[in-house]
């Protein structure tokens, strides 16, 4: 169905289209991405990555789960969608971070994953069972 629409709609639509198009791109400071390098020790270690942009109105804005993760090399480490960094096998790689035609590099270096370090029964457990009160001298009433 074709409606013809004549007078003050028209023109008020054309107006608005034209203001939308004439708007400027917010004007949002660079990406940035702490940690800034990330080094993770063993098979076990991780590293969460905060990504934020500066926002005139409104200051300081989180994009962590807003924008889209690259990694160079995936052999190395692995980025989940949330920012979440994995070791894969020792190396270097770059985490690459794009938001709205602006990137940021953060620099991985993974190590101590071929050969990790051992668990100490006495240093690591014992005092877990300790603290949670299952080493054994505490009985209940």
């Amino acid at each position: 169905m074709i409606r013809r629409v004549t007078g003050q709609g028209v023109w008020f639509t054309a107006v608005a289209t034209l203001a939308t198009l004439s708007l400027p791109a917010p004007a949002w400071a660079d990406l940035r991405v702490s940690p800034p390098t990330v080094i993770l020790d063993g098979p076990e270690a991780t590293q969460q990555l905060l990504v934020r942009i500066s926002d005139p109105k409104s200051g300081q804005v989180d994009l962590t789960r807003r924008v889209r993760y690259e990694v160079a090399n995936p052999r190395i480490a692995r980025v989940d969608e949330t920012g979440l960094i994995e070791p894969v096998d020792e190396g270097t790689t770059e985490i690459r971070v794009h938001h709205d035609g602006q990137q940021a590099r953060v620099a991985v270096a993974v190590r101590g994953f071929k050969n990790p370090i051992s668990v100490s029964f006495e240093h690591q457990i014992v005092p877990l069972l300790t603290k949670a009160g299952c080493n054994g001298l505490s009985y209940p009433a």
